[in-house]
């Protein structure tokens, strides 16, 4: 797979793989933004939550599919319906600002869905797996099926941590957002976000994104959804 050249800027993340200037990557604490999304940082957790909930059949539907596919806008659609605030309603008290971005709201969903699964403890996909890697062929393989390769790309990352420390991004995601809790759950996890950059790789999260990228992860997983081996059939070139 050629990885020259890709990259992806946005409000919630930003990524670039190795090319002719190749960028060194960083102490991991320097890779995370402490910057929030929104005034109230708690706000669109707990949209995701409601919507979680309130549309189950909708927010699975976003989560199965692939990021900004087709099916993918479709159930964002259905996710935000603006015809029916109740969700921004309940999320949005104090004045704050809502800040709706896919690729975060695809992690504040699942972890709504995760947590109103498994409100008291890792389910067993989680809490008996042990520490693994995912081969980088099927890495390769992933970026080239994608739709969206610079989505993919992110998902790859979320994926390979919690293939390193599943418990541990569990343990994350059951932390209220902005505690102490959190930022220390953040920090034990911090050991494997080196190793799941690829050479030349650097990526820049914000508290959101990250948390957002190892939730969806998180429920892929536990969801037996996480792409763990080559197809049968497929060629790596």
């Amino acid at each position: 797979m050629n990885r020259a050249g890709l990259a992806l800027l946005g409000g919630t993340a930003a990524l670039l793989l190795g090319s002719a200037t190749a960028v060194t990557a960083q102490p991991t604490g320097s890779r995370i933004n402490t910057d929030r999304l929104v005034h109230d940082p708690v706000t669109g957790w707990r949209y995701g939550r409601c919507a979680a909930n309130f549309r189950p059949e909708a927010s699975e539907a976003l989560l199965a599919s692939a990021p900004f596919s087709a099916a993918s806008e479709a159930a964002f659609d259905r996710v935000t319906n603006r015809n029916d605030d109740r969700c921004y309603t309940q999320a949005r008290y104090g004045g704050q600002t809502l800040y709706l971005d896919e690729t975060v709201l695809r992690g504040q969903i699942a972890q709504g869905r995760y947590l109103g699964k498994y409100p008291d403890r890792a389910p067993p996909a989680i809490a008996r797996a042990t520490a693994s890697t995912i081969p980088v062929e099927v890495y390769n393989q992933r970026i080239r099926s994608a739709s969206n390769q610079q989505a993919e790309i992110l998902r790859i990352f979320g994926d390979c941590v919690v293939a390193a420390d599943p418990a541990g991004v569990d343990r994350l995601i059951r932390t209220g957002v902005t505690s102490d809790e959190e930022g220390r759950a953040t920090g034990a996890l911090s050991e494997h976000f080196g190793p799941c950059l690829w050479e030349g790789q650097s990526i820049e999260f914000s508290l959101e994104s990250l948390r957002a990228a190892l939730a969806d992860a998180l429920y892929r997983r536990s969801e037996g959804r996480t792409v763990m081996a080559v197809a049968e059939g497929s060629t790596n070139e």
